[in-house]
């Protein structure tokens, strides 16, 4: 174990100055001892030079230990540290190390009895710039990015300007032959190894970097020894590679993390999907004005036929795929199968999605096979869940069973009537009374059956249908779902006596916020969830709802026959205002700061593992 003298712990040091000049030696040294007492307290040291400077720094230090060969100076500095017991800190160069550097790397080698050797990371000599932490990695981070770095790595051996060995790495070390620089460390160090000793790469120390003495490309210069090939082989299977890649550009110019909104599950047309994500870009739209830095990247079709970019303008439209990476990145839909997963992985360090419902998996016949393993997956491995409502949150939960320390964050869509309704710029559609009945072809949306026992129970009545009745009926008019521009809804919402929602499972319930919007009672079948929109609300009361046909049929009959009234003021609930977009969009970028703000590369690694195991 090392040797402790008062509070200050004692290392000897090799100083590797073979690639210096003769006459930069002496005044380093000279230096070292002024600033850093160098030997003042016991301390060997040993200077490897080259042969022209033998005698002269032999005469002038007589106290150190001068070789002309690394090899013989490296043995002789293993065999004097091993003899005391202590650490080793070999330094190359002439550049601007500090004791204090090498004290908080002794620290890090207290972290494990089998770590041989603590590495710091290097920053370029402008000083924004972290450079790359292997020999086959030449990715340069910005400084701002380091602190989202594991605090250190398990690495294969790797020369490095500064490294300190272990007080039981220098007494287990083989003693090199090879007189050739890279031969003898390579010796050592992969000796270290083979006896089952590991390298600790210390993410947290950042060390100045000045490129004297070696060029900056040789900060991790490769090892020559007979393990190589096999190493870097293993070495490449390395995830933090790919993390440093990720981190290199995950930020601007400025240092502010760079946010991903993958909206590429919103199509052409205008559904309940593209509602959503448009909402929410109008919210990251404002916040984009006020320095957020957002990219968007959109089906290029989908971003054209919404005009992505003449919309939101401050946003970074991109089609099709990310372009470069990303500090953190959120999907608005769910991910549907693995191979979506592991793309927002490799483009981003800190992933999330929207989880808007689970329909899909309970219905099943529409169910995509692998669906409930991508679900579960993603739900042990991302790093935010996002739900519109704590109705979704709590069905995919329970079925999902996600691990209980990520954030699950409900987001509601908008409630506020100027976000929600349109202007409506043509005639009225449907003369006379008529009532609107949302929904699709699926059959959780109940459309059919509701038809027909509605149009049954008010044979005068006229009903418009949203959806995809199975028959016709003689009182019905029919629309196709996803296939009618906003004008059209709008003037539907406007005109109708009341809106019927007869869906069995939704996770938030648009057609229900847009009737509100309108003025409109809605009628919806008994949930818990429409408790909770009740909640967010400032028209509580119209929301009306049923669970037996019967309690349908009185409720609208009340609706349509009762007195045209006023309706009420809408934008304040019982005690909050009603979400709009911008609050959506807040909550959702807040809940990212946050992960990024605890980001320590272990989730990440974590992931990648297990997406990327064979």
């Amino acid at each position: 174990m090392a040797v402790d003298v008062g509070h200050s712990m004692i290392w000897d040091v090799l100083l590797d100055a073979t690639a210096m000049a003769a006459g930069e030696i002496a005044p380093l040294i000279h230096r070292l001892i002024e600033d850093e007492c160098l030997s003042a307290q016991g301390q060997r040291v040993t200077i490897a030079c080259p042969v022209a400077a033998v005698a002269d720094l032999r005469c002038t230090f007589p106290g150190f230990s001068v070789q002309g060969c690394l090899a013989r100076a490296l043995a002789a500095a293993l065999s004097g540290a091993g003899q005391s017991l202590r650490p080793l800190a070999i330094v190359q160069g002439g550049w601007s190390w500090s004791g204090q550097t090498i004290r908080r790397l002794l620290d890090e080698l207290r972290r494990d009895p089998m770590i041989a050797s603590a590495q710091p990371r290097f920053v370029s000599s402008t000083g924004d710039r972290v450079l790359g932490c292997m020999v086959d990695q030449p990715v340069q981070m910005p400084v701002a990015a380091a602190r989202y770095l594991p605090e250190y790595y398990i690495t294969r051996e790797c020369l490095s300007p500064l490294m300190v060995l272990s007080a039981q790495a220098v007494v287990a070390a083989p003693r090199p032959t090879n007189g050739e620089a890279l031969h003898a460390y390579a010796e050592v160090l992969s000796g270290l190894r083979r006896r089952g000793y590991r390298n600790l790469l210390a993410n947290r120390i950042l060390v100045p970097w000045t490129g004297k003495g070696l060029p900056s490309d040789r900060v991790l210069p490769a090892l020559a020894h007979e393990d190589a090939d096999l190493l870097r082989d293993i070495h490449l299977e390395q995830p933090e590679l790919k993390l440093e890649r990720v981190l290199s550009r995950a930020f601007t110019a400025q240092g502010r993390p760079k946010i991903l909104i993958d909206a590429r599950g919103m199509q052409s047309m205008m559904n309940g999907t593209a509602v959503c994500t448009l909402g929410f870009l109008s919210g990251f739209q404002e916040l984009a004005q006020h320095g957020a830095s957002i990219s968007v990247v959109a089906a290029k079709d989908a971003a054209l036929s919404h005009r992505l970019a003449e919309r939101f303008p401050a946003l970074d439209i991109q089609h099709d795929e990310p372009k470069g990476y990303f500090m953190a990145m959120v999907l608005m839909n769910q991910p549907w199968d693995m191979d979506s997963i592991r793309a927002m992985h490799d483009c981003a360090a800190v992933i999330s999605a929207n989880m808007l419902d689970t329909i899909m998996w309970d219905i099943m016949f529409t169910s995509k096979p692998g669906l409930r393993q991508t679900w579960s997956l993603f739900g042990q491995c991302t790093d935010i869940l996002f739900f519109n409502s704590a109705y979704s949150r709590d069905r995919y939960s329970f079925r999902f069973q996600p691990d209980t320390r990520i954030p699950k964050i409900v987001t509601h869509h908008s409630m506020s009537p100027n976000e929600i309704a349109r202007s409506v710029d043509e005639d009225r559609l449907v003369p006379g009374k008529y009532v609107l009945v949302m929904g699709s072809d699926y059959e959780h949306k109940d459309i059919p059956h509701t038809l027909e026992m509605l149009s049954d129970a008010f044979p005068y009545l006229t009903f418009v249908s949203v959806g995809d009745p199975r028959k016709e009926l003689p009182n019905v008019i029919s629309y196709s779902s996803g296939s009618l521009p906003e004008e059209t809804i709008a003037n539907l919402y406007k005109y109708t006596e009341a809106v019927v929602f007869p869906s069995h499972y939704e996770g938030f319930g648009l057609p229900v916020a847009e009737a509100l919007a309108y003025g409109k009672c809605v009628i919806v079948r008994k949930q818990p969830l429409w408790d909770e929109i009740r909640s967010i609300s400032a028209r509580p009361d119209s929301i009306r709802m049923f669970q037996r046909e019967s309690d349908l049929v009185k409720l609208l009959g009340e609706i349509i026959n009762a007195p045209e009234a006023v309706p009420p003021e809408t934008g304040v609930t019982a005690g909050n205002m009603e979400p709009r977009w911008i609050d959506c969009a807040r909550a959702m970028l807040s809940a990212l700061d946050q992960a990024i703000a605890e980001f320590d590369g272990r989730r990440w690694m974590f992931r990648n593992d297990i997406l990327y195991r064979n």
